[in-house]
Parts: C-alpha cells; structure tokens; sequence
C-alpha cells in the first residue's frame, strides 16, 4: 500500500495518525487516500503496509490452483477441476451466479448469487480449505466501489464435505490469495476489516486494520483465531508500515467492536 502523506503542523494529525483540531478532515484524508490505493490495487500495484505478519514471516500457503483472474464473458463459462466444474453465469444486465456440478452433470450446489461487481473481478481459485482432499472453490468479487468502500469485498465459498457441497458467503477487505494459510497444519481463511474506534486508551479516534481467522471443518464455520498467537489481531492503521498488535484498545473495546462490526461477516449457509 502507497504510503499515505503525513500532515504538516496544522494540518490534520500527527505522524501516528491522530484526529487534530478538524476530525473531518482526518476522515477525508484517509478516505481519498484509500480510494487512490483502491485503484492502484486494480491494477495489481496495491501493497498493504499493515499485513498480519512481519516481513518474511508470512505462513506458509494452502495448497491452491487459479481458475481466473479475469471477468468472465457476458453468457456462460465452465471451469473444470478434476471430476467438478464451476459453471459461471454473466448475463446482460452483468449480474453473476453459478452452481459446481460433478462428472454426471449433476448439482452439488445449485445455482447461487454470486455477490460483487463483476467488473472489479478479483478470482476463482480452487482451494483445499476443508482438509478432504477434495477441491473447494473459492469465486472472489469487489465493490467497485470509491473511498474506503474500493477495498470491500466477497467471497463465495462452494466447500466439499465428503461427497457433499455446501456454499458459505465471506466478506473482507482487500483479498489476495495469501489469505489461504496454512496454520497448525489445517487451511485457514484470514478476513480483514477497517473498523474506527471513537475513543481509545489516548483519548482519540482511531482506524484499525483487523485481521480474523476462519476454519472450516466438514459442514461447520468455525472460529479459528485460538490457533494462532495474537489473533483476532489489531493493528493501528497509521501512515507507517506496522504489523505490531495495538495498546490502545481493551479486550472488552475490542469484543464490542468486533460484535458491533457491519462488515466482514460470515453467511453459512449460504
């Protein structure tokens, strides 16, 4: 992620990102900051400076393959993946759905929305994220959106279970296929969400970037946060790279927050 331009005196914050006299416009720098970085990630430029990790720390990644990481046609596409394949739909009015049908042509999961604008396309992979041996797969939308909307986005899930498909829904922020790692030997799914805290342990308001860990054993969405050290993790967005968990927030801040949050949540069933 481009690194955002620090306010002089006077100016909106501080180097660490703290509201000044005019809140406003802290929210307006950030906003159209984000928004710049939004289009610099559509054109694969974007590099999030408040990753989970520290560099060269990053797990190591679920076993993966991409089907695509362009917008279908308007019409029907078909992805195979050994006996599977995704059949995508883009009609006219650009509105996508698709169903995963096995080596007979018979449904596994029939045909779902598919959330998102297709026109900020991000991918369909096929990823092992059930531990079944079997292939999931994994149709990745954007918003399309401007601001701090631009990075929003969702995930369809079609997961194996045994013979059995079912389909979750997963929103996130900014989605990369580094977002499949492997965490005490098991695929595990990070979701990130932008969420702003009013008052903090320094008396101000504050953006975190927070970043949450899912696992999905058989037909169960399971929280995965246990597995991993410092998870659910907070991070203080500021206008230098971090990866180090914040100290302005309690955990009972954090749990209201998190159970308050209007994004980045899970649908199961889908």
């Amino acid at each position: 992620m481009g690194t955002l331009e620090t306010p002089t005196e006077g100016g909106c914050g501080d180097e660490r990102g703290h509201s000044g006299r005019d809140p406003w416009c802290c929210m307006n720098h950030l906003l159209g900051s984000i928004a710049a970085l939004s289009v610099a990630a559509s054109a694969g430029a974007f590099e999030n400076q408040h990753p989970p990790f520290a560099p060269g720390s990053h797990p190591r990644t679920c076993r993966s393959q991409t089907l695509s990481t362009t917008t279908p046609p308007v019409g029907i596409s078909r992805h195979v993946v050994g006996k599977l394949t995704l059949e995508v739909v883009l009609d006219e009015d650009y509105a996508m759905t698709a169903r995963l049908l096995d080596a007979a042509g018979s449904e596994l999961v029939p045909t779902k929305s598919i959330a998102g604008a297709p026109i900020a396309f991000h991918a369909i992979e096929a990823v092992e994220l059930t531990g079944d041996a079997q292939p999931d797969i994994v149709i990745t939308l954007g918003s399309a959106g401007n601001g701090l909307a631009g990075g929003y986005a969702w995930r369809t899930l079609l997961l194996s279970n045994a013979a059995a498909y079912r389909a979750v829904q997963v929103t996130t922020y900014d989605p990369s296929n580094l977002d499949f790692i492997l965490v005490r030997g098991a695929c595990a799914l990070l979701q990130l969400a932008p969420l702003h805290i009013d008052q903090t342990r320094d008396g101000k308001g504050h953006y975190f970037w927070v970043y949450n860990l899912l696992r999905f054993d058989g037909s169960v969405t399971r929280d995965a946060n246990d597995q991993m050290a410092a998870f659910r993790k907070w991070i203080l967005y500021t206008y230098q790279p971090s990866h180090r968990v914040t100290t302005l927030l309690s955990e009972a801040q954090k749990a209201a927050a998190w159970a308050s949050r209007d994004w980045t949540k899970t649908v199961d069933p889908y």
